[in-house]
């Protein structure tokens, strides 16, 4: 599927004074996150131990906290961050907002501690998004051929977003 910096065709997961967060999660086993820092503002940081991340960076400029190193970043960097680097960005401007897209093994966001989820839940919950995506985007006529193609299981059939 194809997606682009400006719409990830995620879900809002967060909205706050800090920064504005939405997740795609049509992968099995990775989350598109796209962020909006808003002006003056930060990320807390944190680290994980053994996973490692990439950040694009899509819109603004800012800082980038990486372990004990710190430098800037803008519109068009790529971040590699190694496991278990702790790392934070910033946004120093006092009127732009600042974003950037990431791309890290998907874990559970309902609590403020990363909870990885088991490798079949996720298996599971990605086909059921991915079917139900691709639905989305056919053409009315053919939505009746795929419900009749599609499983039995009333799980599989469940609103998007559920």
């Amino acid at each position: 599927m194809k997606v682009n910096n400006n719409n990830i065709q995620g879900k809002v997961v967060k909205d706050n004074d800090t920064y504005i967060l939405e997740d795609n999660n049509l992968l099995t086993n990775l989350t598109l996150s796209k962020t909006t820092l808003k002006p003056q503002q930060g990320t807390r940081g944190h680290s994980h131990e053994d996973e490692e991340e990439v950040y694009f960076f899509t819109k603004g400029y800012g800082v980038m906290q990486l372990g004990e190193e710190s430098f800037s970043v803008q519109q068009g960097d790529v971040v590699l961050i190694p496991m278990g680097k702790f790392h934070k960005v910033m946004n120093p401007n006092p009127v732009e907002s600042f974003e950037f897209v990431c791309v890290f093994q998907k874990y559970d966001r309902s609590s403020d501690t990363a909870k990885y989820v088991k490798q079949a839940e996720m298996m599971k919950e990605s086909k059921f998004r991915v079917d139900q995506y691709n639905r989305n985007r056919l053409p009315q006529d053919m939505i009746q051929d795929v419900n009749e193609i599609s499983s039995d299981d009333p799980q599989d059939n469940a609103p998007f977003g559920d």
